[in-house]
């Protein structure tokens, strides 16, 4: 189970696989990554992951090799040789000694969308607004990990960061929503955050289905004022906050009002549209 990746294209063992010490990726994790879940054999929003993917490579000169049809041919070989139909796998572009490297290999079997709501805990760290390492989904992710885990210690699930002007920007993995008197606000990309492709699905369904929404500034005040915060993730899809922990600490009266169980029923048909979007 989940011993065999593709390597350029190629399906290897994954315990054959070596990096050079001396390489970039290795000694500096100059890479990039997405995160996919995938269902029955199909990977979920492929295109908006790649695009991403492809927008970030072409900004620090790195070349995605496969298209978006070669790269649906690899990741149902990895399924099938793996044994598996449903669960997370990564995609992750390198800096190797000789060449950039793609990789594909699997993260988790299990479907993680299924758990209940999550506690944040305000993080300590200011993140720059303007860092390429906060706008894109690079292999720097140390700080965010490091972040994370403090919030677990706290008995919370996730950390909530600010930049440095003190607005809410994201969760270390996972984009922030917050609902106010009807109003559904997210922080801005200005802001300095990942775009997650999730969070953009979100934006496009409440615009669809007439909703008031706003990107802008958040304080991590109006956080805990609001009436109901939910997260948004790839693997995890919608998921709702049960507490914000900031200066103050509150927790939600309202989780999964109608206006977010709605979201999250939209967010799910968009979901199994996209399967098969190579295929059309």
């Amino acid at each position: 189970m989940r011993d065999k990746i593709v390597l350029n294209g190629e399906l290897v063992e994954s315990d054959k696989v070596a990096l050079g010490v001396r390489s970039e990726g290795f000694s500096f994790g100059f890479g990039l990554f997405e995160t996919i879940k995938f269902q029955d054999l199909k990977p979920c929003f492929l295109k908006e992951h790649l695009d991403r993917l492809k927008r970030s490579s072409d900004a620090i000169s790195m070349k995605l090799p496969f298209s978006g049809n070669e790269i649906l041919r690899q990741t149902k070989t990895l399924f099938e040789v793996n044994g598996v139909r449903n669960g997370i796998f990564k995609i992750v572009l390198t800096r190797t000694e000789q060449q950039d490297s793609c990789v594909l290999y699997l993260r988790d079997s299990t479907d993680p969308s299924s758990q209940g709501a999550i506690r944040l805990r305000l993080s300590s760290v200011i993140k720059s607004s303007q860092a390429f390492t906060t706008n894109n989904k690079t292999l720097n992710y140390l700080e965010n990990l490091i972040e994370k885990r403090r919030a677990e210690e706290h008995g919370f699930d996730e950390c909530l960061f600010i930049n440095e002007a003190g607005y809410v920007t994201e969760c270390a993995t996972a984009n922030i929503f917050v609902v106010k008197d009807g109003l559904l606000k997210t922080p801005s990309d200005e802001c300095g955050l990942l775009s997650g492709v999730i969070r953009g699905q979100v934006l496009s369904i409440a615009r669809e289905q007439g909703l008031r929404v706003e990107e802008g500034n958040i304080l991590p005040e109006e956080c805990v004022r609001a009436d109901e915060a939910f997260v948004t993730s790839s693997g995890r899809g919608l998921v709702s906050v049960s507490e914000i922990q900031t200066d103050y600490s509150k927790t939600f009266a309202t989780i999964g009002s109608k206006l977010v169980v709605s979201l999250a029923e939209k967010l799910r048909l968009a979901e199994l549209t996209s399967l098969n979007v190579f295929e059309k």
